[in-house]
């Protein structure tokens, strides 16, 4: 993570289905459409989204028509991400950052 991480204000609840809205806002900073691909990428506590690049191996996962995509359960329960859990958005370049609050890159937690 570089020092361009920038706190955007908005923070989602992740719902039963482990699906986490992206704001339209976001959207449009990535140009993102429905039914386009997300990259996903983890480093620490930190879940970076990108607009999908298809000669890249990384985690895709598609958005639907209400800006929602769903966390890989993997992913949700190696980092203790249930039902409700918020999730900061931040952007950092041409991608978007999610955040659970509260989260350090000292402890992880």
């Amino acid at each position: 993570m570089s020092n361009d991480l920038k706190f955007t204000g908005i923070v989602r609840k992740i719902d039963e289905l482990g699906r986490v809205v992206l704001p339209v806002e976001l959207r449009r900073t990535l140009d993102l459409g429905s039914r386009e691909k997300l990259d996903l990428h983890v480093q620490d506590q930190y879940i970076y989204l990108s607009k999908s690049v298809p000669e890249k191996n990384l985690l895709s996962r598609k958005i639907d028509e209400l800006g929602r995509f769903v966390l890989p359960m993997e992913l949700r329960k190696s980092r203790e991400l249930n039902v409700g859990t918020p999730m900061e958005f931040y952007t950092e370049g041409n991608s978007i950052v999610l955040k659970k609050p509260g989260c350090c890159s000292q402890c992880g937690k």
